[in-house]
């Protein structure tokens, strides 16, 4: 079978679960999920080329990344990077990303990348709102590993808010 053709919905799974499969993914009495975490975190780590954002065209984006990309009207937004395209791998020149969008709430005092962002919600034909997702090409990818800070007052589950802090 052709993982990488993501021809069946079956295919398409499975080439998206090998991405991080230099990992155990079971978590069990002999691996907590923070110990997964922890692992895959310092994986990633040694596969950056710089562990604070950049604008380098070759850095590599895993899933659970936050980027800032461009969109056809000229603005930048920050998306979240749920999984990779099917048979990509973090340093695919041609990857697209399927990301969450964020919506930013510019702050009046501060302005630019500065702001208060939560998930974008789309009203759908059946009435219900669902989280809006896109594919994001490498090409519209402009920040990469970008960082965020959320103030102590907003650490609550009542608050899907985040401030954004991007520092060059």
């Amino acid at each position: 079978m052709n993982f990488s053709s993501g021809g069946g919905r079956w295919g398409s799974q499975a080439a998206h679960h090998l991405q991080d499969m230099i990992h155990d993914p079971v978590v069990s009495s002999e691996q907590s999920d923070a110990q997964r975490q922890a692992r895959m975190q310092a994986f990633r780590a040694t596969m950056r080329e710089a562990q604070e954002p950049t604008t380098s065209r070759s850095a590599r984006v895993f899933p659970g990344d936050f980027i800032l990309a461009s969109h056809d009207s000229g603005g930048v937004d920050l998306f979240k990077v749920e999984h990779l395209s099917s048979g990509a791998c973090p340093s695919t020149v041609d990857l697209q990303a399927w990301c969450t969008h964020y919506s930013q709430t510019v702050l009046s005092d501060v302005g630019g990348l500065w702001g208060v962002y939560k998930v974008t919600k789309e009203l759908q034909a059946t009435g219900k709102n669902t989280i809006k997702m896109q594919f994001v090409p490498r090409s519209k990818m402009l920040v990469f590993n970008v960082q965020y800070a959320v103030p102590a007052q907003q650490h609550t589950r009542s608050t899907a808010r985040t401030v954004l802090a991007v520092f060059f």
